[in-house]
């Protein structure tokens, strides 16, 4: 039983294996609407920074923070998209966008 058991183990496995190959070997397509989007969240996160500044909802320093921290993402935005982005790149840059619109969200609760 043991000797029939093993093979078919190996076999399973075998099929699994390369059943999985295509979906891997599928290469990542670049949307240019990506760049786009990316751009547009960045001079948007900027745009609600200086709102809420003049508002008063977030304070002087606060600001000056979270547009330090927009500068950053805007100058790796640019060295990125120098070369063209890759799906890694691209990852990064929407975490940081994700990243800094919840500092600002925070801000925001701890001032009130």
């Amino acid at each position: 039983m043991r000797k029939f058991i093993m093979p078919a183990l190996a076999a399973t496995a075998a099929i699994g294996m390369f059943a999985a190959t295509p979906a891997d070997a599928q290469r990542w397509q670049f949307r240019p609407a990506a760049r786009v989007q990316l751009n547009q969240d960045i001079n948007q996160l900027n745009n609600r920074i200086i709102r809420a500044e003049r508002r008063h909802t977030i304070t002087r320093r606060e600001a000056l923070t979270l547009r330090s921290q927009t500068a950053r993402l805007r100058s790796l935005y640019y060295r990125y998209n120098r070369n063209g982005l890759t799906r890694g790149e691209v990852q990064v840059l929407e975490s940081r966008v994700n990243r800094i619109r919840a500092n600002l969200r925070l801000s925001r609760r701890s001032w009130m």
